[in-house]
């Protein structure tokens, strides 16, 4: 079995998981990054992407992840997330309706800029869940 650290993950609506992993990988602002037991310390804001993490026991697995913060100090990684869903907790009909929502505003060329800024985060947010779920 590979070394563990303590994971925390948290979001807005609370603590999502507190415990031991072995790896965590998230897309933050510099790019995709691996954390493993005895990581440098480091500090990064999250981006929009997906997330895995290998459990203590070596399972697998994924969350979308959606902002936020992550540190690894001392061999404690500590996620604070906008948003962060298990792929199983997912519900795929309300990404779909989302991503619909989102496409509709794209294409009004009555959308103000601001508006199609939001509807292509929204865009971005709907496809990274559908993807996780193999809905797309």
């Amino acid at each position: 079995m590979a070394a563990a650290f303590h994971l925390h993950i948290a979001d807005l609506d609370g603590i999502v998981y507190d415990g031991q992993a072995q790896m965590i990988s998230c897309r933050t602002i510099d790019g995709e990054v691996a954390i493993l037991a005895r990581h440098i310390n480091y500090i990064s804001a999250i981006s929009v992407g997906r997330a895995a993490v290998i459990m203590e026991d070596g399972s697998r697995r994924e969350a979308a992840c959606v902002g936020g913060m992550l540190t690894m100090v001392d061999n404690y990684c500590r996620m604070i997330c906008n948003t962060w869903e298990w792929t199983e907790e997912i519900d795929t009909d309300r990404a779909r309706e989302a991503l619909k929502k989102a496409e509709q505003r794209l294409a009004d060329p009555a959308s103000s800029e601001k508006t199609k800024h939001a509807a292509r985060q929204k865009k971005k947010r709907a496809e990274l869940r559908l993807q996780l779920t193999g809905n797309k």
